[in-house]
């Protein structure tokens, strides 16, 4: 609508938070395209030629500096505590949590030894704040509760950005499960948690990509092999029985994603705009 009104609206800038399905279309008379990842960038230029030009991929912003200082603060572990394994995001069947849960239980039953550790799960499962709802919920502690036993924590909510930012702090192993190949375009959580300075392990989905790369930012597992759940309980084991690696996935995960905190992303969008300005027509 704003196109209708160039003269009065100036340039016109679209921020696609979405993966596109089939709207893209309408915005052929935009004058850029902002996509939160290569992965929505590229389904923008599948969809809609025409504006292929005008797509340009931003740093999707995150407060990395309070994560890093959270992280910077975390006080030193006692000897005999356990690894935490941490996932944050909403409890919903399409994040994969059947697959984590599964993978974790795998491990509790056949690697005796691995170093101690435990999984804390953060987030809502209530249908209105996003999860699967009470009888998911009620599900996964069913088939997984007596297997996982103490291991298995669901922490609940956490909307305070300091808590919050505390909880990535204390988690030496992010894990991302992901399966909504249509739904997920970034990765905030799994950024997050690498701004805190935890080596992540997620799923092969695209939008992941910008984010991990294996053996350098982290570690990746294929959701969609007949064995997803082992190739994930493989990628957990090695982290969890390697502290030099999983102390230096996470130091080079920090550093990668510094560039998504607010002001290096504000500048990178400002660019992008000032470009866009000078260009047109």
């Amino acid at each position: 609508f704003l196109s209708r009104l160039r003269t009065s609206a100036g340039r016109v800038a679209a921020v696609l938070g979405r993966m596109p399905k089939g709207q893209t279309h309408v915005y052929g008379r935009v004058d850029l395209i902002l996509a939160t990842s290569e992965a929505v960038a590229e389904r923008v230029r599948a969809e809609t030629h025409r504006v292929a030009g005008r797509t340009r991929v931003f740093p999707n912003p995150i407060d990395w500096s309070r994560h890093a200082s959270a992280a910077a603060a975390r006080p030193p572990a006692p000897v005999d505590a356990p690894l935490t394994i941490g996932y944050v995001g909403r409890i919903h069947p399409e994040k994969g949590l059947g697959l984590l849960l599964a993978a974790c239980a795998h491990l509790a039953s056949t690697r005796p030894d691995l170093p101690l550790w435990r999984l804390e799960l953060v987030g809502p499962w209530t249908i209105p704040q996003g999860g699967g709802g009470d009888a998911y919920h009620a599900a996964l502690l069913a088939e997984f509760g007596s297997r996982l036993s103490s291991r298995l924590i669901f922490v609940g909510a956490e909307f305070d950005a300091d808590r919050l930012a505390q909880r990535y702090a204390a988690m030496d192993i992010f894990c991302y499960p992901s399966l909504a190949d249509q739904g997920e375009t970034f990765g905030i959580s799994v950024a997050e948690a690498m701004a805190a300075g935890s080596a992540p392990v997620v799923s092969s989905l695209a939008c992941f990509r910008g984010l991990v790369t294996t053996d350098e930012t982290g570690l990746i597992f294929d959701h969609t092999a007949p064995a997803a759940a082992l190739a994930l309980a493989d990628q957990l084991a090695r982290l969890l029985s390697d502290a030099t690696l999983r102390q230096r996935l996470g130091a080079r995960a920090q550093q990668h994603v510094r560039h998504f905190d607010f002001p290096a992303s504000a500048r990178a969008v400002l660019s992008l705009l000032e470009a866009t300005i000078a260009t047109a027509t």
